[in-house]
């Protein structure tokens, strides 16, 4: 079937993933209104970009630890129950943000969601799967990416006017009710519409969790294009964390924004998931073919894009620059997401899904913890610079691996 008639089979003729797709853009742009309104009442409350950083980069680490858990729980359970009920939750603990009694409770809110988050991702991953062919995986992921670019084009803007015209409060209920609205849109998939391989196995459901967390990364272990994913991944988290906590002085200590600039910045760095979409969609088959060729080719622009952040204080070229650097990451997420759920077996989709999140979001704590100790000592332009060359060392070390092992067996 050719690539368009694919496209428009999702589109026209899948309706579980369309009412899933609505859900997670709806979800995406309360996201968009909860980052502009915590990161300005952080930095109001603190006067501080890099205390504004912590809260919304640093607080959720911790959660990082239940990605085992989640992984073997999202492949244990039911993966339509499981994302509503989490959504309920999200939208219960995400209200609490309009107390704001103290940086201390905000940050607590915005750990408690992290570790929803983090339940989240692998039982998602596993109901993609089983609303869609194999095929049309590549093209499902980039319609999500693209839907939640859509979100974070109107979403950052919108909030900035919000927030400094009202208040933090109406975007905080916004973000709420959007978790509620994604919960009635999956709770309107039917069953029967889930393909089986989306359901708990014989051996899954009996397992207990430690055996699964063993049985998941014994799995991993022994395949070697899904270390690949993921160690790609991970060194990906760890440049862009580092980069986005040298961002926030960047922008509000450097560049002085005001929560309007704030806006513009996020709806242009995150609405160019939707130009990643357009472009993922052209090079489906390409990248299907040698998607690492693509990959790296994207990671050295993006590394090169880091190297000219540390040279620029010009608010036009930092909206060019996000414009490239958002568009080649959207690319870049959309192909290694597609490839490991396309390499996963189908009972270890979640716990594959969650071992990349455990080593991701581990790249994103030490990344953050480069990014501040070199602000520390140097600047935030300097962890631009840093984390470009350790990019793209990675990038002529892996195709270095890539040739050498052309060069053996020929």
């Amino acid at each position: 079937m050719p690539q368009k008639d694919s496209y428009l089979k999702i589109l026209k003729g899948n309706r579980p993933f369309l009412l899933f797709l609505a859900g997670q853009g709806a979800s995406s742009l309360g996201d968009a209104f909860q980052l502009i309104a915590v990161t300005s009442l952080l930095f109001t409350m603190t006067g501080s970009g890099m205390s504004a950083a912590f809260g919304v980069i640093c607080a959720p680490i911790p959660a990082i630890l239940l990605s085992p858990v989640a992984g073997s729980l999202g492949d244990r359970f039911n993966p339509k129950g499981m994302l509503i009920l989490l959504d309920l939750l999200r939208a219960a603990v995400a209200i609490f943000f309009i107390f704001r009694a103290s940086v201390f409770v905000i940050y607590t809110v915005l750990l408690l969601l992290s570790i929803l988050n983090v339940l989240y991702n692998p039982p998602s991953k596993r109901l993609i799967v089983g609303m869609l062919d194999r095929r049309d995986i590549m093209l499902g992921n980039s319609l999500l990416s693209g839907v939640g670019g859509i979100s974070y084009l109107v979403g950052p803007v919108a909030a900035g006017y919000l927030v400094e015209a009202t208040g933090t409060e109406a975007a905080f209920i916004i973000n709420a009710a959007s978790f509620i609205f994604c919960a009635f849109m999956t709770m309107l998939i039917k069953k029967s519409s889930i393909k089986a391989n989306a359901s708990p196995h014989g051996r899954v459901k009996t397992e207990g969790i430690a055996e699964g967390i063993f049985r998941g990364f014994t799995y991993l272990n022994s395949s070697a294009s899904i270390k690949k994913i993921i160690v790609t991944c991970t060194v990906m988290s760890f440049g862009i964390a580092s980069v986005n906590t040298a961002f926030y002085p960047f922008a509000f200590d450097v560049l002085k924004v005001t929560p309007k600039g704030w806006g513009l910045m996020i709806s242009v760095f995150y609405g160019t998931s939707l130009t990643g979409m357009l472009i993922a969609v052209l090079l489906n088959k390409r990248m299907q073919h040698s998607i690492y060729k693509f990959v790296y080719i994207f990671l050295f622009i993006i590394s090169m894009v880091w190297f000219c952040y540390g040279a620029t204080g010009s608010m036009a070229v930092v909206l060019l620059l996000q414009l490239v650097e958002g568009t080649v990451t959207a690319v870049c997420v959309i192909a290694l997401s597609a490839q490991l759920q396309l390499s996963s077996q189908k009972s270890f989709i979640g716990r594959a899904a969650a071992a990349n999140e455990l080593l991701s979001n581990g790249g994103k704590l030490l990344g953050i913890a480069v990014s501040y100790w070199v602000m520390l000592r140097y600047s935030p332009q300097a962890a631009f610079i840093v984390n470009s060359a350790i990019l793209a060392s990675f990038i002529m070390y892996r195709v270095a691996l890539r040739t050498g092992g052309r060069i053996r067996h020929s």
